[in-house]
């Protein structure tokens, strides 16, 4: 998949090259050289960053979310109220222009969604787990106050892609990559 990106987007950009595109993608793409390729391409991105990946990134923004500038001006909180009189907090940190190499820089986004019961205490799933979701996003956006939820609830999108792929291939309807490729059609019928 790495090396058939390098050669697949390009075409995609020859064959469309006024179509406004944004690449969301998982934590394989998480690297300097897909975020040039998108920056030549004049394409925005979001990819998900996962742990261990990046950690010059991760380091430069350890370093300044620890600083008072960015505890004061770089983070945000909202409060959702659900019908069954939980909520879920989620809050949102971001950083700009953190270097990912020789000339590269990027965006990011620290996204973290807790939901709370009645009582105040941390809402678990069926299986005894806490109700907590976090994650990172690498973007080519500049981000802000005003635009870094909107950017979140995005990123999410691809993650709820993932898991409709992830229910076609294992959860009762067997749909393989081969399936895609013999059906393509019924494939992108089933994701829409």
């Amino acid at each position: 998949e790495i090396q058939a990106v390098h050669i697949i987007l390009p075409l995609i950009k020859q064959k469309f090259p006024k179509l406004p595109i944004k690449f969301l993608a998982d934590s394989l793409y998480a690297n300097e050289p897909l975020i040039k390729l998108c920056e030549e391409l004049h394409w925005q991105y979001l990819i998900v960053r996962q742990v261990g990946s990046l950690k010059k990134v991760v380091d430069q923004c350890d370093k300044l979310e620890k600083t008072n500038l960015y505890k004061i001006s770089c983070q945000e909180t909202t409060i959702i109220e659900l019908k069954n009189g939980h909520t879920k907090k989620q809050t949102v940190k971001w950083f700009n222009q953190v270097t990912v190499g020789k000339n590269s820089f990027t965006n990011v986004i620290r996204f973290e969604e807790i939901e709370y019961n009645a009582d105040g205490s941390i809402a678990k799933d069926e299986k005894g787990k806490q109700k907590r979701f976090k994650t990172e996003w690498l973007s080519s956006v500049r981000l802000f106050k005003g635009n870094c939820f909107v950017l979140a609830k995005l990123g999410r999108m691809r993650a709820d892609h993932e898991d409709l792929h992830n229910s076609l291939k294992n959860r009762g309807f067997a749909a393989k990559h081969d399936y895609a490729r013999a059906n393509p059609n019924a494939w992108l019928i089933w994701k829409l």
